[in-house]
């Protein structure tokens, strides 16, 4: 009904196979005809019984992608010369790899091929190993081809081969007829049916009958069969026309193939949508035939993309037709691989193939839009920045390509890159970090590694820029991350002379003989006007934290900036501590670093927070002999005397003994005590006045001055306190070392807890402990008593219940003589009265009346 008089009578014997009569229409790119003729007859079609002629929109729909996929398709080989690497080319990355040997060629060892697509059968397998081929401007002369052809004069083989015979389409880059035309993209392969030989379209416009079926033959068996008297000389003469690019006549096929035009004669696609001819038909009830012809088919202006969308123009769901040219994208981008690693395939124009799968990225993206999916946009905007990226790569010259599907796989992405920044093809690492969703932190890092390690120091700051990052709070003991640590160390480790030489070799042209002739002065590697500290400096100050960059200074030595740089910048008390006082703790620096304190600030009044921080810090370690060192250089001459009493002179003391032995601390604590007293002894530092009194017991030490600061009644009453503990350690140090078997010994005093030593450092109890132990001890009770009663005077202990404990324990030693003696010095100081007396005897008769023996 729709169909045009001049084509009803090339359509009319598939009226009963509708589908045949579609599918011959697209073949022949009657596109607008066949969507007429599909719709007028579309309901028709799905409601006939017989499912072999029922037809539905989603069969034409599959049949339109079929054709439109076809629009794509070009024939490429992909191969490698054998005078190049052989193991190279035996392993290239290219997919779906298989085995096999080439048969009717002159090589016979095993081959690895590649298929492009399902549809492409034998004639569009894939070799790796290949055959020697000649470049187009070594190809043989016309007169050389005939001169040949003389010689060498080609046979027709007595019976058709069959299709496995068939020469391989890797058997050769140029037609086996005129042994001119060179296979691409542009220029494909076809078969004879009559030799099995690769030739070219202009070779091969005839056809002949073979096995019943008339199928394409190539010129010399066309020659051999119908001309058979014609004279040689003819022949070679035809073959010199095809070669000279003159049109051959009688080139027409039969009914059922394509008459191709000459080279440089190709109708274009306006002209072969409107052209009248039949090119393609197709045989109602003749499967075989019509097999044939779908195997034989191609359309001549393929690849076209204008072709492919005016087909897909007929699908019925736009989103399956986006679908659809998102993996034809995908199927285009495998022309892209390379024939062997790191060899591109010279039959492939990259420029073209990038540039079809943009057209159909485009037209998906339409499609998208004019559905409304969001998803489908997402899609399309990563196909989009894949397309980019390939673009790039490909005009770089970067050969190992990519598919489109290989670059939505993040292990294969990651392994792209690491091999793209192990060669040094830096940017082409970042764009593919960038446009496939890796962090390109890690390739900004290998190039400016590379740049500082070539000595451009500029371009190291730039890309070192993106991917280190300034931190919001430097004002903490923050580590610096690897990467700015890695360039830390490559700047202290390499020479200034090396560097020079880099800037040199950057800046100036000459030999090595010319660099080593340039005298260079050789500065020092701690020098700060050296490159490498300048580069230093900058990174530090940039990127780094405090802690960081003070002790970039300490380890090169520059304990001044270190220090002034604590000021300057107030670092934190952490800081202080872990980047400059536990570094100089562990490598006995300790000095240097107080020098330096006191050269900047003398009066240590800007160090007070850190010199509280660093005491706190040596009591949580115990590191107590540093801790009295620290002590006397901020000059806290109290604090220093309770290290002396706490921690060299108490800690650890079993008995008096080891108190003895330890009494020269006490006298440093006296010392320091009257040093606090002393003006002269303060030198620099500021003499803090008291802003509240301090008991001076070991409960601890106060968290809130700087100094601990006494009145000078309370450090006169220290130094009491000290002298008299020398003078209890030293009489019960005779006390122990007195040979008699009399004396009696002191022993520490049992609490609830666990026995311990009293000392006059303690509390009222602790006190009272000691001068019950002072008064049982030894036998000389005069002096006990003198010493004990010096102590209950000064600290006002209860001297009754002291004496009346005491009178008691020798009660029940049964030594009565020395509480006659007790008694005695009791009366002699006036202590108390009669009752007091009366009181202290009580308590020993009562312990008398207790004891039966008594």
């Amino acid at each position: 009904l729709c169909m045009p008089e001049p084509f009803v009578c090339d359509y009319r014997p598939l009226v009963s196979e509708p589908k045949l009569m579609l599918e011959q229409l697209l073949m022949n790119m009657k596109v607008e005809l066949a969507s007429q003729a599909f719709q007028k007859v579309q309901y028709k079609l799905e409601k006939l019984r017989s499912s072999a002629q029922r037809f539905t929109q989603q069969d034409f729909n599959k049949l339109i992608a079929e054709y439109a996929t076809k629009a794509l398709e070009f024939i490429v080989i992909q191969y490698a010369e054998l005078d190049k690497d052989r193991s190279q080319s035996q392993q290239s990355n290219a997919s779906d790899c298989s085995s096999d040997k080439l048969e009717g060629t002159t090589d016979k060892s095993p081959t690895k091929r590649t298929s492009l697509s399902e549809s492409v059968r034998i004639r569009r397998s894939i070799d790796y190993t290949g055959f020697n081929r000649h470049p187009l401007s070594q190809s043989p002369s016309i007169g050389s081809v005939v001169k040949t052809n003389k010689i060498n004069k080609f046979v027709m083989p007595a019976e058709p081969p069959p299709r496995e015979k068939w020469q391989p389409d890797n058997a050769t880059q140029t037609c086996m007829v005129c042994r001119v035309e060179r296979f691409s993209m542009f220029n494909r392969r076809h078969h004879c049916r009559r030799c099995g030989r690769v030739v070219c379209s202009s070779c091969s416009t005839k056809t002949s009958l073979v096995n019943g079926l008339e199928v394409r033959t190539c010129d010399d068996c066309y020659a051999q069969l119908f001309n058979s008297r014609k004279p040689d000389v003819e022949i070679y003469q035809q073959s010199s026309d095809n070669l000279s690019g003159s049109s051959l006549t009688s080139r027409t096929f039969g009914p059922s193939f394509a008459t191709i035009p000459e080279h440089g004669e190709s109708m274009n696609l306006a002209d072969a949508l409107h052209h009248s001819e039949l090119i393609w038909k197709l045989k109602s009830n003749d499967p075989v035939h019509n097999k044939m012809v779908r195997e034989d088919f191609y359309f001549e202006q393929a690849p076209s993309t204008s072709l492919c969308l005016s087909l897909l123009g007929l699908h019925s769901k736009p989103h399956k037709c986006g679908q659809l040219m998102l993996d034809l994208c995908d199927n285009l981008s495998h022309y892209l691989k390379p024939i062997a690693p790191g060899v591109p395939n010279p039959e492939v124009d990259y420029g073209l193939v990038l540039s079809m799968m943009k057209t159909l990225l485009m037209h998906s993206k339409m499609q998208y839009i004019n559905i409304g999916d969001p998803q489908g946009l997402v899609r399309c905007e990563t196909y989009q920045s894949h397309l980019d990226l390939l673009g790039i790569l490909v005009e770089d010259n970067y050969t190992d390509l990519p598919t489109l599907q290989e670059l939505t796989k993040k292990d294969y992405v990651t392994r792209m890159r690491d091999k793209l920044i192990q060669v040094e093809r830096l940017h082409l690492a970042v764009e593919v970090s960038t446009k496939c969703g890796l962090d390109p932190a890690g390739v900004w890092a290998a190039w400016g590694m590379n740049c500082l390690i070539n000595g451009d120091f500029p371009q190291a700051r730039e890309k070192f820029n993106r991917c280190l990052k300034p931190l919001s709070d430097r004002n903490q003991v923050i580590y610096p991350p690897k990467l700015l640590a890695d360039v830390i160390d490559f700047l202290e480790s390499t020479p200034s002379a090396v560097t020079k030489h880099l800037q040199l070799m950057k800046t100036k042209r000459g030999t090595w003989q010319d660099l080593l002739a340039d005298p260079l002065l050789v500065t020092e590697e701690g020098d700060p006007n050296s490159i490498q500290y300048v580069e230093c400096h900058y990174y530090l100050k940039t990127y780094a934290s405090f802690y960081t960059i003070i002790d970039f200074h300490r380890r090169n030595g520059r304990w001044m900036k270190a220090v002034q740089f604590i000021l300057d910048q107030k670092c934190s008390k952490e800081v202080f501590v872990e980047s400059l006082l536990i570094p100089a703790l562990k490598s006995g620096e300790l000095g240097k670093l107080t020098d330096q304190m006191v050269m900047l600030d003398p009066s240590l009044e800007k160090w007070n927070p850190y010199l509280t921080a660093t005491c706190r810090h040596l009591v949580k370690n115990r590191l107590y002999h540093v801790l009295y060192e620290f002590q006397i250089f901020m000059k806290d001459f109290i604090r220093a005397a309770m290290t002396c009493i706490n921690y060299f002179y108490q800690g650890g003391a079993n008995s008096y003994l080891d108190l003895y032995t330890r009494i020269s601390y006490l006298h440093t604590a006296l010392r320091h005590m009257q040093s606090y007293l002393d003006p002269s002894e303060w030198g620099s530092v500021k003499r803090p006045t008291m802003s509240e009194e301090s008991n001076f017991s070991t409960s601890g030490q106060s968290s809130d001055p700087v100094r601990l600061t006494q009145s000078p009644e309370d450090v006169s009453r220290n130094i009491r306190t000290v002298s008299i503990q020398i003078e209890i350690t030293k009489y019960l140090y005779k006390c122990l070392t007195n040979p008699d078997p009399e004396v009696t010994m002191p022993t520490p005093v049992s609490d609830s807890k666990r026995p311990y030593l009293p000392t006059m450092f303690g509390n009222t109890k602790t006190r009272t402990d000691l001068v019950n132990m002072v008064l049982l001890s030894g036998n000389d009770i005069a002096t006990a008593f003198e010493l004990s009663y010096k102590i209950i005077k000064e600290y006002k202990l209860g001297g009754t219940a002291i004496f009346t404990h005491v009178a008691r324990e020798m009660a029940k030693a049964r030594r009565f003589a020395y509480v006659r003696s007790l008694l005695d010095s009791i009366a002699k100081v006036g202590f108390g009265d009669n009752d007091t007396v009366d009181e202290i005897v009580g308590a020993c008769i009562l312990v008398i009346s207790n004891n039966p023996s008594e």
